[in-house]
């Protein structure tokens, strides 16, 4: 008899390190997007993507207007919805065109009227290829891209494969140029010029729905953003997506101040190798009282507007 309690204890004791074991795990995952870990831990998303699940869920109302800043790391993907339409301005890396589809699916969009490529760069069209092909598209919206700086990748490559395969047309992005999606407009506002590299050559946009409006301002850095102010278009916005995920080289204080957006939105990947957000450009928007979201931090970020109000609804995290 005290053998077997004393196996008992000792199952007791394997038991309650067992349980400690997983409290703390349960507590790292969950607090890991709020803190600074000395050591890498996966969050629930992460979990959730190598099971085959995901926490995108919700589906968001096809009343009024939502943008959806949708998390693909590193990476940019923005989703207008407005009154049964939708446009999808960038595609994110290759890995993330399945994700993307996935995403439209939950959201029960079965087709595209706008895909917009703000440049050829691959962490902004690299899964527009797997979109192209993956569902129905009407529209295509590329930069006319000066024949010195057209990429000879193969990432580019593929989307205008895809685009050929699918008996697309590209129209080429012209300032000044408007499309509408429902009852929201989206302005064309660069690129104004030709530049020597694909950054500058960004399709920027401006949406307004209401008495609300949003810029997206691709990776367009601060020769881009110049001309686009000294062009004289109207860029006031209630909520700015920064350029260029929030390098130092973009962002610039004529950029904000002309802006003076409530919200902005960086779209980034967790300890990135760039640095991404630079500091500057986040005291900048804090010495300005600028609110701010991070898709590293908060994962996909909604921002739904009636035409007067905005609110926000994040996967994880809280506002900065």
């Amino acid at each position: 008899m005290s053998r077997y309690r004393g196996s008992r204890g000792i199952f007791s004791v394997i038991a309650s390190v067992i349980s400690a074991v997983i409290l703390v795990a349960v507590v790292l995952i969950t607090v890991s997007p709020y803190v600074n870990l000395p050591f890498n831990i996966p969050t629930w998303e992460d979990l959730f993507e190598l099971s085959g699940l995901s926490s995108e869920q919700t589906v968001i109302t096809k009343d009024g207007l939502s943008v959806h800043y949708i998390d693909v790391g590193q990476a940019d993907s923005i989703l207008i919805m407005c009154d049964g339409e939708a446009a999808l301005i960038d595609a994110g890396e290759n890995n993330a065109g399945n994700k993307i589809l996935n995403y439209l699916e939950k959201q029960e969009i079965n087709k595209l009227k706008y895909v917009i490529g703000t440049h050829p760069d691959s962490d902004h069209i690299g899964g527009m290829d797997t979109v192209i092909n993956g569902i129905e598209v009407e529209n295509i919206i590329l930069p006319d891209i000066p024949d010195a700086i057209v990429p000879t990748t193969i990432t580019y490559e593929d989307v205008l494969d895809a685009i050929i395969d699918n008996d697309l047309s590209v129209t080429k992005a012209v300032p000044g140029d408007e499309y509408e999606i429902g009852q929201a407009m989206l302005h064309i506002l660069s690129p104004v010029n030709d530049y020597n590299d694909t950054n500058n050559m960004s399709v920027v946009t401006r949406l307004t729905y209401g008495e609300n409006a949003f810029v997206f301002a691709g990776d367009a850095e601060a020769e881009a953003e110049n001309d686009i102010l000294a062009s004289d278009q109207q860029l006031k916005a209630d909520v700015l997506k920064l350029g260029h995920h929030g390098s130092n080289t973009s962002t610039t204080d004529k950029w904000l101040d002309e802006i003076n957006p409530t919200y902005a939105v960086i779209m980034v990947g967790k300890d990135n190798k760039y640095g991404h957000p630079n500091q500057e450009t986040l005291n900048k928007l804090e010495q300005r009282g600028i609110k701010y979201y991070r898709t590293d931090l908060n994962g996909t970020i909604v921002a739904i507007s009636d035409g007067k109000n905005i609110e926000f609804k994040t996967e994880k995290g809280k506002v900065s």
